[in-house]
C-alpha cells in the first residue's frame, strides 16, 4: 500500500486555507488533550460535538427553531478528533 504524498498535478500557488484549517485542526485537537480523561473532555465534546438527538428535538426540548447555539455544533464538530491516527489521517488528506 503506498500513501500519497502530494496530487498531480501540482497547484500553483500555496494553500492558503488549507494550511490554516490543518492548523487550527491541531490547536483544537491539543486543546482536547489539555482537557485529559476527566469530566471537562465530556463535556466538551457534549457541547461542541454534533448530537443528532439535540439538534434534531430542540424545540421539543424547549428551545427556539434559529437559536444559534443548535447550529454550532455543525461547525464546531469538524474540528473534534477522537485521536492521534485519527487527525493523522485526517491532516494527511487534507494537505493533500
Amino acid at each position: 500500500m503506498i500513501l500519497p504524498l502530494r496530487d498531480s498535478p501540482r497547484s500553483a500557488t500555496w494553500p492558503v486555507v488549507v494550511a490554516l484549517l490543518i492548523v487550527i485542526n491541531a490547536l483544537v485537537f491539543f486543546w482536547e488533550l489539555s482537557l485529559g480523561a476527566s469530566g471537562q473532555l465530556d463535556a466538551a465534546i457534549e457541547v461542541f460535538g454534533f448530537v443528532p438527538r439535540r439538534f434534531f428535538g430542540w424545540e421539543q426540548a424547549g428551545g427556539a427553531p434559529l437559536d444559534p447555539w443548535r447550529f454550532v455544533p455543525l461547525l464546531t464538530a469538524n474540528f473534534l478528533h477522537g485521536g492521534w491516527l485519527h487527525i493523522i489521517g485526517n491532516m494527511w488528506f487534507l494537505g493533500v
